[in-house]
């Protein structure tokens, strides 16, 4: 789930739709997800998603919108006015009747952690959608989140010092980020060619993550677009990383394969697996961050380090967890 907060914009999904909304013209656009939501036989976890911030725009055109609104939806609202009659909401209501339901793919994930707030803003947005239209009173636009390949954030930790992630594609079947988390913790943030120089580096630290939720942190700031490291370009290897599976954990999906760990082990022996996330639990921004902070990289499926299955041979001795050997 590629989200870092409960809020109705606070996942990719949904971000990603309101950046196609933006660009509309049709006041029937939100209506035409609802629809095909409402027709389908279960809906996904993004689709899901997708289908809270659809109705979130349904209840801002009948003059119930949320706390925050992104820009896009205000723009939209501006150009269109939306629509506002009750058998939106009434579609609505339905939608998100079904998102809430016993065997909605989006709730199951919400259960695994943070279930409480998520009920309590499906609940909110429920009567918000319930009540009689009312002029619309649109709230201040919040800036929008876009980013692409090569962004670098540089991110305040609880000590005072910065750290630094690159966004360096999306990975997986679920299209989560692919986040690099650059060495070091810096008392003074490196400016000009020292920045330059720490980005160009080979190191490679990789997490799943939520680069949008990255720069959504306090003290977060956007440093500007580097170009990403030629051996990080290409496709990573990612693994499933499940305790259930014993140590070796899952299969690695590397260059459009499943391979088995041990396979895998024995044809790139310079790869630590250690690194690889579980690609249905990502971490929220600030676990990441607070995984940083500990000078423990990467964020690798679980809170604590040491529950981690050990490494599989046959891996060298030079191989330090979280890191690709790019060098050898």
């Amino acid at each position: 789930m590629g989200a870092w907060g409960s809020g109705p914009f606070e996942n990719d999904a949904a971000l990603d739709w309101v950046h196609e909304l933006k660009r509309s013209d049709d006041r029937e656009f939100p209506l035409t997800v609802l629809r095909q939501l409402d027709a389908a036989a279960g809906i996904g976890g993004r689709e899901g998603e997708i289908g809270v911030a659809a109705a979130e725009v349904v209840a801002a055109s009948r003059g119930w919108p949320s706390e925050a609104l992104p820009g896009g939806v205000l723009d939209w609202l501006e150009r269109t006015g939306g629509s506002t009659e009750a058998s939106a909401a009434e579609l609505a209501l339905r939608v998100v009747a079904a998102i809430e339901g016993e065997t909605s793919d989006l709730r199951s994930l919400w259960d695994e952690g943070g279930g409480v707030e998520w009920r309590e803003r499906m609940a909110d947005l429920r009567e918000r959608l319930e009540a009689p239209t009312r002029e619309v009173s649109l709230p201040p636009q919040v800036p929008e989140i876009q980013v692409q390949v090569g962004d670098v954030a540089q991110l305040l930790t609880s000590a005072g010092q910065v750290a630094y992630v690159q966004f360096i594609g999306k990975a997986g079947e679920f299209g989560f980020d692919l986040i690099r988390v650059l060495p070091g913790l810096f008392s003074l943030p490196p400016w000009g060619g020292g920045l330059a120089a720490l980005i160009g580096g080979e190191t490679a630290f990789l997490s799943h993550g939520l680069f949008r939720g990255m720069l959504s942190l306090d003290g977060s700031q956007h440093r500007g677009n580097y170009p990403v490291p030629p051996p990080l370009r290409g496709p990573q290897p990612l693994k499933l990383h499940l305790k259930a599976l014993g140590p070796g954990g899952g299969p690695v999906t590397y260059q459009g394969r499943k391979i088995p760990a041990e396979e895998f082990a024995r044809l790139h022996p310079d790869v630590d697996q250690t690194m690889l996330a579980d690609s249905n639990r990502i971490p929220f921004p600030d676990t990441l961050l607070g995984m940083i902070e500990c000078g423990w990289r990467p964020w690798m499926g679980d809170d604590d380090p040491e529950d981690q299955p050990p490494r599989p041979a046959p891996y060298p001795p030079t191989a330090q967890p979280g890191k690709f050997l790019l060098d050898s």
